[in-house]
């Protein structure tokens, strides 16, 4: 508001004046893509397979950004809010080692183009491949099955087949493992496939006919650990010092839980102590399941069953108020937030703050003196700090170490 003032001879008149101030919308100034190396054989989802998450950088806040494609391959691709999927017909790095695309960020009537190059990496063996396989049974009888009914002669820690993983589970009667019903996404080790049943449904009104379920094989060359840390559950710890403020950060591990009745021990706990800024990954038995896995301050993610004497390999990023977590290479959680996530029973919180020093980091144990500690087994733990790409967190469980990771 501004005071203007007419003046003439000795006569003179004063009006106030309001200048209204209209923002200016400027063009986004950068478009950055969280990953862009994708390889035959990952795990895909309904939307297709998950190449990584698109950021843009546009500071004037007038207006929302609608992204979009442009380029030669981008029939291939489709974005989902700002993640961007391969939704081609497959992949072969035999024939086509780069696909070309173009993400077009549009805010108004104004264009921000970036050029995107997805690489395509030789395949690399997974412990959840693409293949699916089904196993038939009669709704008439109860079944207990073998190596056999699966095609295996033998197995072994570290052997061609570790693990059986249930991929959907028969429409009638009810699968359990060592007398636990089982979900959906269960890993049955190999050696322990006697304890498998099936139990034929009640109501046989409709008369009886065939069940079947489908499952996958884990191996496929990659052997579970032969080696690894045991916490006794009672003052096992791994101290990690301090971890200093990060952009972003990967928690890696290979977990073997020796009890399902566990809640809330953990695999890592970072921190300053008790409730101050924690970012946890653990395993935990709220919802009555033998287990889920929750990465936090807190940020709970879907239930994922886990088996007590089992191997799983669980992962966890944090970059740009994303959250992803990741069960034996798949991702089973893709969380994006502004300030809080809803978490359930246990409410909303704030998003960590990965911009600081925590003093307070272990593997193991708590920052909460009343949580247990971790009972059983945890191999090849890691720590990047950086957000590691489906792909990296894929071949890490491999084995795989490049020296000039951080």
């Amino acid at each position: 508001i501004i005071s203007v003032k007419a003046t003439d001879g000795g006569l003179s008149r004063q009006q106030q004046i309001a200048v209204d101030v209209s923002p200016v919308n400027l063009a986004p100034t950068a478009l950055s893509l969280s990953n862009n190396q994708i390889f035959q054989g990952m795990p895909t989802n309904n939307r297709g397979m998950l190449v990584g998450y698109i950021t843009v950088t546009d500071n004037d806040g007038v207006s929302e950004n609608t992204l979009s494609l442009g380029g030669t391959d981008q029939n291939n691709f489709t974005i989902y809010g700002n993640a961007l999927y391969f939704t081609g017909s497959s992949l072969n790095y035999s024939s086509k080692q780069t696909y070309s695309i173009n993400i077009i960020s549009t805010d108004g009537s104004l264009i921000f183009n970036q050029p995107i190059t997805v690489n395509v990496l030789a395949p690399v063996s997974v412990p959840l491949g693409p293949e699916l396989h089904v196993i038939e049974m009669s709704q008439a009888t109860t079944k207990t099955f073998s190596l056999a009914d699966f095609g295996l002669s033998q197995a072994s820690n570290g052997g061609t087949v570790t693990q059986i993983i249930i991929k959907s589970l028969p429409i009638s009667g009810t699968l359990k493992f060592n007398n636990t019903v089982v979900i959906s996404g269960a890993s049955i080790p190999a050696d322990q496939l006697g304890q498998l049943t099936y139990t034929p449904p009640s109501d046989t009104a409709m008369g009886y006919g065939q069940a079947s379920f489908n499952y996958s094989l884990n191996g496929n060359g990659i052997p579970l650990p032969s080696k690894s840390l045991v916490f006794d559950g009672v003052d096992d710890y791994v101290n990690l010092g301090s971890i200093s403020a990060v952009r972003a950060i990967t928690l890696e591990a290979w977990v073997k839980p020796y009890s399902s009745n566990n809640p809330n021990a953990r695999i890592f706990d970072l921190g300053n102590g008790q409730g101050s800024d924690n970012i946890v990954l653990t395993l935990n038995t709220f919802t009555g399941y033998l287990g889920n896995v929750q990465v936090a301050n807190p940020i709970n993610i879907p239930n994922k069953f886990l088996i007590s004497n089992s191997w799983i390999h669980l992962a966890a990023t944090l970059e740009n108020n994303f959250a992803n977590v990741y069960v034996n290479g798949e991702l089973v959680s893709a969380n994006g937030f502004s300030t809080t996530i809803a978490s359930g029973s246990n409410g909303s919180f704030s998003a960590p703050n990965l911009n600081l020093l925590r003093t307070s980091n272990f593997i193991g144990r708590s920052n909460w003196s009343p949580d247990p500690y971790f009972k059983g087994e945890i191999a090849d733990a890691r720590i990047y700090n950086t957000a590691r790409s489906l792909s990296q967190i894929q071949r890490d469980m491999s084995g795989y170490f490049d020296s000039s990771d951080t």
